[in-house]
């Protein structure tokens, strides 16, 4: 792989590893840094979605000119561009649609991630905070903070001779 910025990867499960790297290559194991007893495999089985894209789909045309990917969940559709998939630096728009596929959003709020969690709550992460959102009377989507992490900074510490130089 050419850099750290084209490739990622995501765990199947306890033994297993899916890589994926730039322009469709898949990246060797570096021999400084072996797997130990992880299985890779090389690229996303068909099988299996990442965890933060699992249920999204392709918006239909009606409603692309908004949204490309969508999610539903209780009367309500989550929209976002089809390549805003995973978490960022970069806040992207996200729309709240009624789910009774009307092109024209209920609401708008930019975030780095946004999905429905588990409990079919609406959550997203801004600014190093997880939050929890709620649709108001008015359309607007009203947040509360479930944990905040924004002020947490590592701890600063010299690096290792090996890693000092190329």
């Amino acid at each position: 792989m050419i850099g750290t910025w084209g490739g990622h990867g995501v765990f199947v499960d306890d033994q297993t590893v899916a890589v994926v790297g730039s322009a469709g290559g898949f990246p060797a194991t570096h021999p400084d840094h072996p797997l130990g007893p992880l299985k890779q495999l090389d690229g996303y089985p068909d099988r299996m979605r990442s965890s933060w894209d699992h249920g999204w789909q392709r918006a239909k045309p009606a409603s692309v000119r908004i949204s490309s990917s969508v999610k539903s969940h209780a009367g309500l559709t989550l929209g976002r561009g089809v390549y805003d998939f995973s978490p960022s630096r970069s806040r992207k728009t996200y729309a709240l649609h009624p789910a009774s596929e009307s092109p024209h959003p209920t609401a708008r709020f930019e975030a780095h991630w946004a999905d429905w969690d588990q409990n079919g709550r609406l959550v997203a992460t801004v600014g190093g905070r997880v939050l929890a959102g709620k649709l108001t009377e008015t359309n607007k989507v009203r947040w509360r903070q479930l944990a905040a992490m924004n002020q947490e900074k590592p701890a600063r510490m010299e690096a290792p001779g090996w890693a000092q130089r190329w």
